[in-house]
């Protein structure tokens, strides 16, 4: 957004949930386990990174589920390499879109966006290595904010109180209906 409108929008289905589906699926896929959207999201918040880390291996937690083969209750070992594995083609999807968004916007507002960088806002922003990535890809400073998931109900409440900038966003198709 700059001067009261939207400048670059993507919208994708790719988000917390995805991540939690992707480790999900890996889970099974590799280790043989079933677990649940709840404990995928556990995985993510405890080893979840945007990065590669050869310390990765190090980190490790006993993981209980249900063995895909037999049904029955089973443990194994997870590593935050596991996990990294897992989110990496949702979180590439994330990280190309903002890729191309940035590309479209125009060269005045990149140089508005220079000397301040980028913000991260949303519960994603506190992957561990997120904002580093980002920063590198694109060349910026990238600042998480210190309660992230709050800025986007923030920003919200701002567009809905404002019947201009509500009409803004539905023009760009950035609201959809639920």
């Amino acid at each position: 957004m700059a001067m009261n409108g939207v400048v670059a929008a993507r919208t994708l289905r790719t988000g917390s949930l995805a991540l939690d589906e992707a480790i999900m699926r890996y889970i099974r896929r590799e280790k043989g386990l079933i677990i649940g959207q709840r404990t995928a999201e556990d995985l993510k918040i405890d080893l979840g990174t945007a990065v590669k880390n050869p310390s990765l291996s190090r980190n490790k937690v006993s993981l209980r589920g249900r063995d895909a083969a037999s049904g029955k209750p089973n443990t194994v070992e997870i590593t935050a390499a596991d996990v990294h594995n897992a989110i990496q083609p949702p979180l590439e999807l994330l990280v190309e879109s903002i890729r191309d968004a940035f590309e479209n916007i125009p060269p005045e507002l990149a140089e508005d966006i220079l000397p301040q960088g980028l913000y991260l806002s949303g519960g994603g922003a506190l992957l561990e290595g997120l904002a580093d990535r980002l920063g590198e890809m694109l060349g910026l400073h990238v600042t998480i904010d210190e309660n992230p998931q709050d800025d986007v109900a923030l920003g919200c409440c701002m567009i809905a109180s404002s019947d201009r900038l509500m009409t803004r966003f539905e023009q760009s198709g950035c609201l959809i209906e639920i």
